[in-house]
């Protein structure tokens, strides 16, 4: 069919029994074809079809220059057949593709912005850049709690906080197939980061939180786990400070850290009541009750507070071995005001009282005392030279080297035994450089003749850098 003429109006039919019918351009190119394909560019202000058009036979590509609207579902591809869309940003190498082939959305150098609620559907994964699994989540139907991620400014710690419905929603931690988080078997495990080369290690902290305004503060609570029910031991805990880092070489080896366990600082008051300091209690757990007849109760367990052992000079050379650490007992000062408070006191509660005693300092003449023999604490002289044994003390230098950490006012005891036998073989203590001596210095025999006893005990007081005054108190 041709139609020549410019000003026709009407409405044209196209016979489809016949391949051979079209619309044809004067060169003989393809405009629509018999069956009401569009197989040819056309150049058009405004293109309005009512039917499926096809633009193109599949073989080429269609650009678009100007704005297109579509006002019904665009379809691309068929089911278990598509093909890849792709679609470029402003700046050079940024895109949005749907790759087909991978049945994956990518985003090139692109940002997702997203002004509402991104929902998951289903239980699955976020990958990482290499595809595998970074998080994965669970949907529960009922839920209503969930997590809350918040950033926060330079200097301050970004974190995750518990949301949702009620007043208190805690956040869980759990290990696959409910184990524990770590494998040594603790539920959560925090390490302090490594310091520099100068910068000290950081801090692991876990501090309760405050309470309101008539509430109490939230407690920092380290509890082991429930044994098992027929004989598994309860989980024990434990606060340990670091190991050293050994030296190398001629290098000094590093300290070991301190162990701190402290209570919290108490409130301040105006006009009020200020707050009392929180004690630090140290107990073990009471022995189980017997519940049958004729049965034993379980003992209760010790408590162990031991300082570290000295190092030694393993090498057989000139050194000198490591000082033991002191174990110090100190009640607290008593609080100054109009009327002064009282000092707390050290109380030593229990039916026996056990001290190591190290082997006591034997002497038979008279000598110069080191600080280290007095740090026996017990020290006996038996000797026949018919008259007194002069035992001269330590400088105060001396004591101040080998009782290490003592603070002013802090004292230790020494008893003298005299195993002398003739009554004029008496012992005195002597002064030296930094110590004096108050009360009677002089230690009668075993004789039974002696006017006083033929033991005596000297409290060693520090009342000073490398000074010393020994008492005399029996």
């Amino acid at each position: 069919m041709t139609q020549k003429n410019p000003g026709f109006l009407g409405r044209m039919i196209l016979d489809t029994s016949d391949a051979s019918n079209g619309i044809y351009l004067v060169d003989g190119t393809t405009i629509i074809d018999s069956d009401g394909n569009i197989d040819a560019p056309i150049t058009t202000t405004d293109l309005t079809t009512t039917g499926n058009t096809v633009l193109g036979n599949g073989g080429g590509t269609n650009t678009y220059n100007d704005p297109n609207t579509f006002n019904a579902t665009v379809t691309v591809g068929v089911d278990d057949t598509g093909y890849d869309v792709k679609l470029f940003g402003a700046t050079s190498g940024s895109s949005l593709l749907w790759d087909e082939s991978a049945d994956a959305l990518i985003l090139t150098a692109s940002t997702m912005q997203l002004g509402g609620t991104l929902q998951l559907t289903g239980d699955d994964f976020l990958l990482d850049s290499n595809g595998n699994e970074l998080i994965g989540y669970t949907a529960n139907g009922s839920a209503a709690n969930y997590v809350t991620l918040f950033n926060r400014a330079a200097g301050m710690n970004p974190g995750f906080t518990a949301s949702g419905t009620g007043d208190s929603v805690g956040i869980e931690f759990s290990g696959k197939d409910g184990t524990n988080v770590t494998n040594a078997g603790g539920l959560i495990s925090n390490t302090g980061g490594v310091g520099n080369t100068s910068g000290a290690g950081g801090a692991v902290t876990n501090t309760g939180g405050q309470g309101g305004a008539t509430g109490t503060g939230g407690a920092a609570s380290l509890t082991s786990g429930a044994g098992g029910a027929t004989s598994g031991a309860s989980g024990a805990v434990t606060l340990a400070s670091g190991t050293t880092t050994a030296a190398t070489g001629a290098g000094t080896a590093n300290n070991t850290g301190l162990l701190t366990v402290t209570t919290g600082t108490a409130g301040g008051a105006d006009t009020g009541t200020a707050g009392d300091s929180g004690g630090i209690l140290m107990f073990s757990a009471d022995g189980a009750d017997s519940t049958g007849a004729g049965g034993t109760g379980g003992n209760t367990g010790d408590v162990f507070i031991v300082t570290g052992d000295g190092g030694s000079d393993t090498e057989g050379g000139t050194g000198t071995g490591g000082n033991a650490g002191n174990l110090t007992l100190g009640a607290g000062s008593a609080g100054s005001g109009s009327t002064n408070g009282v000092a707390g006191a050290v109380i030593i509660s229990g039916a026996l009282l056990m001290t190591e005693q190290a082997v006591p300092t034997a002497k038979t003449t008279a000598t110069t005392l080191t600080a280290a023999e007095l740090r026996t604490q017990l020290i006996t002289g038996t000797h026949t030279t018919g008259g007194n044994a002069a035992y001269q003390s330590p400088t105060g230098a001396n004591l101040e080297a080998v009782f290490h950490d003592l603070e002013n006012g802090n004292s230790f005891e020494v008893t003298f035994i005299n195993l002398s036998a003739a009554l004029a073989d008496t012992i005195s203590l002597t002064v030296n450089t930094g110590v004096t001596i108050v009360g009677q210095a002089t230690i009668d025999s075993a004789h039974t003749d002696s006017e006083f006893p033929s033991s005596g005990t000297f409290r060693f007081r520090r009342s000073a850098a490398d000074t010393f005054v020994a008492y005399r108190i029996s």
